[in-house]
């Protein structure tokens, strides 16, 4: 068998595994139109936190599907 007709069976099995994994992703993608999985996330009250807050005020957290709720506590 020459080298050209193995990349050739390479590069199809490449394209189909491309194909599978962009199928899987749009059929799992179809049921992130439910509810936002609420978590609970227990911040410290230091500016080492801010990330946090930045994020949920950006919407990042809401992006992803979740509702995040950030709950202060001391060390």
């Amino acid at each position: 068998m020459r080298s050209h007709d193995l990349w050739r069976g390479a590069a199809t099995a490449a394209r189909r595994s491309v194909l599978a994994v962009a199928l899987g992703a749009t059929v799992l993608g179809a049921g992130a139109a439910s509810a936002a999985e609420k978590i609970n996330i227990a911040a410290l009250t230091f500016v080492s936190s801010s990330p946090l807050f930045i994020a949920k005020e950006k919407g990042y957290f809401a992006d992803e599907g979740l509702d995040a709720e950030i709950t202060f506590f001391r060390s």
